[in-house]
């Protein structure tokens, strides 16, 4: 019997390309994507932590392209429809069928988020991609007992913190679960002796490039790091999500972590200095009231983007006091495999560091194929349009979030409230890719409208090189971009 092809999904992926085609950038939007341009162009690396295995992949694929902008944006794309793909296949391995399959796999695919941050240069598409395809192979490998996929999983998992080094530790929960429920654990040891090799590869030249990044072979790598999430340079109240009322004049330290705030109160107690002194990177006295407060602003913007991201949230939300055992509803083995993929990494958001909403990409399709899985298996005794009525409405939702992304625009006004909008939602649309709009936190309190900086405009590998050659950065570096056709 032949597999009968699903012309509904290969519907998605044809209108995602589309879209991606459409709305592919044009020129690098944000600092980050300055940083992974550089890095595509010759340093092989980016900002703390590294991503040498993304920069190594756009400057690979640049020597074709010749334009670093669109060899992300290209990694992006394929790895966008490929994270697609294995949605629908997670969806299947979760019991999802047909229609329902497809419902959990047009939310993803169409998603702002994944809209978005698969046609700028930015590595969030490649991450969602290496999650979805790790929990896939991860699912199938618990339910089939099976050695092989325990240990492509292995391999997938070390292979992925090559483009996000977050990919590692985010992803860790999900492998030594697998580990310990696909099989004997005496093959535990084996799987270590394979990611080893594989983490090394990439995690050393990684370490390296970012020293020469910096013009210091003898540099402390975990001190930039540090420096850089831990206790970042700011002339504003992180807390306060950037909308300070004053800014201060000189940038200094602040804490971005909550969770290291409140350990740096233990440290400081207890005397053991088990931290950096957070005098040495200018950081101010730790508080736990500001901590608090950090982690509640956290928790309010992940619960936000998530919402944001899958609107159909919003159905399970509505109906999951309705819903009566809600345990029952899960097939065995199904709660711990979701808990420790999603668990870590969304307490991790609230209590430790959540930057930009592409993060969110190393569990998205996952809560995408769980508010489905929970309609669909909640809704079975259902009779009739009652039983459809929850898959309308997630359509509904669906090509609603489709409709905004293409169609709405930012503001780009004097207005503080109107500027934040921008900052929150509006600078992640169609039209503010078309019209290379990004706006920074600080800029709210700024009089005036958002102004783009001009590294904004730079569309060529030649423009951009002649404005990385001019800057400091380029004096201290001690690998420069070259190969410029």
């Amino acid at each position: 019997m032949k597999h009968r092809p699903n012309y509904a999904l290969l519907a998605i992926l044809a209108v995602a390309l589309i879209l991606r085609i459409v709305f592919w950038s044009q020129a690098l939007l944000g600092r980050d994507a300055i940083g992974y341009a550089i890095g595509g162009l010759g340093t092989w690396c980016a900002h703390s932590p590294g991503y040498f295995g993304y920069c190594f992949s756009g400057w690979l694929v640049n020597q074709v392209v010749a334009n670093i902008n669109d060899s992300f944006v290209l990694i992006n794309v394929v790895t966008s429809l490929l994270g697609i793909y294995f949605c629908y296949r997670l969806a299947e391995s979760f019991g999802l069928k047909d229609r329902n399959a497809v419902l959990a796999t047009a939310a993803y695919a169409f998603s702002i988020n994944l809209d978005y941050f698969s046609v700028v240069a930015l590595s969030f598409a490649p991450e969602g991609m290496f999650a979805t395809l790790f929990a896939l192979i991860c699912h199938r490998a618990i339910k089939d007992q099976s050695f092989r996929l325990t240990l492509l999983a292995t391999v997938i998992w070390a292979v992925s913190g090559a483009f996000r080094q977050t990919s590692i530790s985010f992803l860790a929960p999900l492998w030594l679960y697998t580990l310990w429920a696909s099989g004997p654990l005496k093959r535990v040891p084996l799987y270590v002796l394979v990611a080893i090799p594989i983490i090394l590869a990439w995690s050393r030249p990684n370490a390296y490039y970012q020293k020469a990044y910096g013009g210091d072979l003898q540099a402390d790598v975990s001190r930039s790091f540090w420096t850089l999430q831990v206790y970042t340079g700011t002339n504003y109240d992180q807390s306060n999500f950037g909308v300070d009322k004053e800014l201060k004049q000189n940038v200094t330290g602040g804490y971005h972590w909550p969770f290291i705030e409140a350990l740096q109160i233990v440290d400081e107690k207890t005397g053991i200095h088990f931290l950096p002194d957070y005098r040495s990177y200018g950081a101010p006295p730790p508080s736990l009231a500001h901590a608090a407060k950090l982690s509640a602003l956290q928790f309010t913007k992940l619960t936000f983007y998530m919402l944001f991201s899958l609107p159909c949230l919003l159905i399970l939300l509505i109906l999951l006091p309705q819903l009566k055992k809600v345990r029952s509803l899960f097939r065995p083995g199904e709660i711990p495999f979701l808990l420790a993929w999603m668990l870590p990494v969304g307490g991790f958001f609230i209590i430790g560091h959540f930057g930009s909403f592409g993060y969110l990409q190393i569990f998205l399709s996952g809560f995408s194929v769980l508010t489905v899985l929970l309609l669909s298996r909640a809704g079975d005794p259902m009779e009739g349009p009652g039983w459809r009525r929850w898959q309308y409405a997630h359509a509904f939702l669906t090509a609603a979030a489709l409709a905004f992304f293409i169609f709405a625009r930012p503001y780009r006004s004097s207005d503080a409230q109107e500027k934040l909008t921008d900052v929150l939602v509006l600078q992640y649309t169609g039209p503010a890719i078309h019209h290379l709009y990004t706006v920074a936190r600080w800029l709210v309190v700024q009089p005036g409208p958002a102004r783009e900086e001009d590294w904004f405009r730079l569309e060529t590998d030649a423009e951009l090189i002649r404005w990385f050659s001019s800057s400091p950065m380029a004096e201290r570096c001690l690998y420069k971009p070259h190969t410029v056709r």
